[in-house]
């Protein structure tokens, strides 16, 4: 499901109004299955998503917890813990099954369905960038924020490369990497170090000594 469109869903919140995961378009989203509400495992990773919830809002981040618990329940969970995240009631599991985290599990030899921990991360754009399958609770939440940060910095570097390129492409001269800077709003240093990954790539060229121009 890497880089696919996250599917839209709508599910009722705690207090039974409906949310759609496209409501939350231009965010990133963390958007995590857990199997039950006042279960150790399950409590320890929403108080975890809780205590970090303002790192993941400084990174523009909304935090979604699903389960097949009414939202009632939800709504009792969510006061007993003063959590502060969002939990969506999919009392079908209707979601879980479109998100693959819906499926055969075994307990003291025993076979049934149910939760598959399941968390993913999802860009502004809507498209699924992480998936982490049969999770393990302790440290989860940290592994998640790093990634998120980690994406984020991948992205905006992404947007900078593209800009770079722009500039020469418009400019259509050869450029020293100081006028590139200037005309694309960026530090000197980095620029140089951008052109450097172009040039490895074959996306720019060097006529002569310290000048270059898109190819």
């Amino acid at each position: 499901m890497i880089d696919k469109k996250a599917p839209n869903f709508c599910l009722p919140d705690k207090d039974g109004n409906m949310t759609c995961l496209n409501d939350f378009k231009g965010q990133w989203i963390v958007l995590y299955f857990y199997p039950k509400d006042n279960t150790p495992g399950c409590t320890r990773e929403a108080l975890d998503f809780s205590q970090y919830r303002e790192d993941f809002d400084k990174e523009n981040a909304v935090i979604i917890g699903i389960s097949k618990d009414s939202s009632m329940k939800h709504k009792k969970f969510i006061e007993k813990y003063k959590l502060n995240i969002i939990l969506l009631s999919d009392e079908e599991h209707k979601v879980h099954e479109l998100y693959g985290a819906w499926g055969k599990k075994k307990n003291y030899g025993k076979e049934y369905y149910g939760t598959i921990r399941t968390t993913f991360l999802i860009d502004p754009e809507g498209k699924i960038r992480h998936v982490w399958r049969k999770v393990k609770v302790n440290g989860h939440v940290k592994q998640v924020l790093e990634k998120l940060k980690e994406l984020k910095g991948g992205i905006i570097m992404e947007d900078k490369v593209k800009l770079v390129l722009d500039v020469l492409k418009n400019e259509g001269k050869e450029m020293r990497p100081g006028e590139i800077a200037k005309k694309a709003g960026l530090d000197s240093k980095e620029v140089s170090k951008i052109i450097k990954k172009l040039k490895e790539e074959g996306k720019v060229e060097s006529p002569k000594r310290c000048y270059y121009k898109a190819k």
